[in-house]
């Protein structure tokens, strides 16, 4: 056995049948690159754990960059996208829909992970706030707006 399949059968043996029992969390992450969802578990002593490439591996929130981290979140303040002025509209957690068929990919915000709903191009985008249970922040623009 090659030390890599040692580490992943390791990795893999980490989420027992308890584990599984637990109630599912949704994670939402940048961390393998672009933004995506994946169901997770949290076990009893706060720590989460996500599927990685098969196996199951640990899930450290305080990886993901947030809106949190930022003043204009802080300071609900308006936001400045492609030369248009975006107003903070509030927080919205994204439901059990299919996260890539119905979010497009959306360049990052100040360095934080953004998506646009599709149908919304040019008057929506939500930007990362919290990855567990996926919340975001939402910055919305009026139709025909030419700020």
């Amino acid at each position: 056995m090659t030390l890599t399949s040692l580490l992943i059968a390791l990795a893999a043996a980490q989420v027992s049948l308890a584990d599984q029992a637990l109630p599912g969390v949704r994670l939402c992450t940048a961390q393998g690159g672009g933004l995506e969802r994946a169901r997770g578990v949290q076990r009893p002593d706060g720590i989460y754990w996500w599927p990685r490439s098969g196996a199951a591996v640990r899930f450290d929130p305080a990886q993901e960059v947030t809106a949190r981290q930022r003043d204009w979140f802080r300071e609900e303040r308006d936001l400045v996208i492609d030369g248009q002025t975006w107003r903070y509209g509030g927080q919205t957690r994204l439901d059990d829909m299919p996260f890539r068929r119905y979010n497009l990919p959306h360049a990052p915000i100040d360095g934080v992970p953004a998506i646009t709903p599709m149908g919304n191009e040019g008057l929506q985008v939500l930007v990362l706030l919290d990855p567990v249970d996926c919340l975001f922040a939402e910055w919305t623009r009026e139709p025909g707006g030419d700020d």
